[in-house]
């Protein structure tokens, strides 16, 4: 059964009213009832006849009820679709129905309907705001953005945007590539790559091709899409679903599957078509000079990778709470240099606060000898920069809390880790931070060992 066939309509709500419906079929039905008018009505008569709005009604008689379910839905209408959905699934698992609910059902379905169309209305008149869209030039700047509301339609020719969603997804997108936003937690993707990263406020978040659906279960995950229908979908993280008119399949970290007019089959998992949409997705804005985002890869495959020919910047984990404190080096725009030696400091936990890292580091491939490498460049980062962590030890006391993977040298040992400032001053190795605090600027000179540095930003809807 396809997730958009309007007769899974029935079960799935038969589910909702009896409280056992998961959050995929609840992504499934939300988007069924944004897709068509008159199952929103009928889900409105049902919900009506539940003990939804139990905390709404207690023991008043019926004429106040009324007044209240009325009261309450007419309100509901100013607020967004999405909004609304979550309010009321949030209310479940839904209970029996009550006798003394039927005498209200007439009115209340009226005003539960009205409340469909009013907050789709209010949507259109006012343009509700549910992403940011962003345009990305080639040296990763942004060149313009853009508030977008729900039926937002694109159709990008070439280069990079990215999209964030008021509820917390990231969506990088490259073109060329036809999309459309149909609600905060469903877009359709013609054609073109993408790469989505949802927190738990964006869990059911749904991108729909043309022959299958992708329902993200919490994760990150890429989609490329032709234009002859076929799609690629690959999990860099987490779980994802994919569905097709012949059934329902779930992914994990470093599984893929292609879509296409024979259905839907598993393949071996290669995310090199995301080279730009995932470094962009996942915060990088630009990387110049020595210095490049590394290729898309798991946790596991980015805790592996080496390079003779640049300094990677890698991923780290997301959403991290700032629960504890962290002991940084460089916490303000400046310099760590042979002339300005580090001073080691701790920030104090903010709790509500949440935070995100990147590792930037050279590690060469097996054994290069003793000759000196220079690498100089720089990455700009989608946002401030909170601290940097710049030697050995300081590395190694964030790793807990940051840490993929375990960073070893080739031969599975730690040798010399972090940026070195002992060693002669041609040779010596710098860090800076830029005025704005988005740019790190480095010089690494290197030989027979890694050179890394871990920066720390805060995650985005943080308080």
């Amino acid at each position: 059964m396809h997730p958009h066939d309007p007769s899974a309509f029935g079960p799935l709500l038969e589910q909702l009213l009896e409280g056992n419906i998961d959050d995929v079929s609840r992504a499934r039905l939300i988007a069924l009832m944004e897709a068509d008018p008159a199952l929103r009505a009928e889900a409105a008569r049902q919900l009506v006849l539940s003990d939804a709005l139990k905390n709404l009604a207690s023991n008043e008689d019926g004429e106040q009820f009324v007044e209240l379910v009325t009261e309450h839905a007419f309100h509901l209408g100013g607020e967004g679709e999405n909004e609304f959905t979550e309010r009321v699934m949030q209310r479940l698992p839904l209970r029996r129905r009550r006798p003394g609910l039927l005498a209200a059902t007439a009115l209340i379905g009226l005003c539960a309907v009205a409340t469909f169309l009013i907050f789709r209305g209010g949507d259109a008149a006012h343009g509700a705001t549910i992403a940011t869209l962003r345009q990305i030039d080639d040296r990763g700047s942004i060149v313009s953005t853009e508030e977008i509301a729900q039926g937002y339609k694109h159709q990008l020719a070439g280069g990079l945007l990215r999209l964030d969603f008021t509820n917390g997804a990231v969506v990088a997108i490259e073109g060329p590539a036809d999309f459309e936003i149909v609600s905060g937690m469903v877009m359709k993707l013609g054609s073109g790559k993408l790469n989505a990263w949802c927190p738990e406020t964006a869990h059911g978040f749904q991108v729909l091709t043309s022959k299958a659906t992708v329902t993200d279960l919490g994760t990150s995950f890429g989609v490329n899409a032709a234009a002859d229908g076929s799609a690629n979908f690959v999990v860099l993280d987490g779980l994802i679903e994919v569905s097709d008119g012949g059934g329902t399949h779930r992914l994990d970290e470093g599984k893929a599957m292609q879509s296409g007019n024979s259905g839907l089959h598993t393949v071996a998992f290669k995310a090199d078509a995301f080279h730009r949409t995932w470094p962009l997705a996942s915060g990088i804005l630009s990387a110049r000079g020595a210095v490049k985002a590394a290729p898309p890869g798991t946790a596991e495959q980015l805790a592996k990778m080496e390079d003779n020919e640049a300094v990677l910047v890698i991923p780290e984990r997301r959403g991290v709470p700032f629960n504890h404190p962290i002991e940084v080096e460089l916490s303000a725009p400046g310099e760590i240099s042979l002339k300005h030696a580090p001073v080691r400091q701790t920030l104090a936990p903010r709790p509500g606060t949440f935070l995100r890292s990147f590792l930037i580091r050279y590690n060469p491939i097996g054994r290069p000898g003793d000759k000196f490498q220079r690498f100089e460049g720089e990455v700009t980062f989608d946002r401030p920069v909170l601290a940097i962590c710049a030697h050995g030890a300081v590395l190694e006391a964030s790793d807990p809390m940051f840490a993929t993977g375990p960073w070893l040298s080739a031969d599975g040992a730690i040798e010399f880790r972090g940026i070195d400032l002992d060693q002669p001053e041609q040779h010596a190795d710098l860090v800076h931070l830029s005025e704005d605090r988005q740019t790190v600027r480095i010089v690494f000179n290197a030989g027979l060992s890694t050179d890394d540095l871990r920066v720390i930003v805060e995650e985005e809807g943080s308080r």
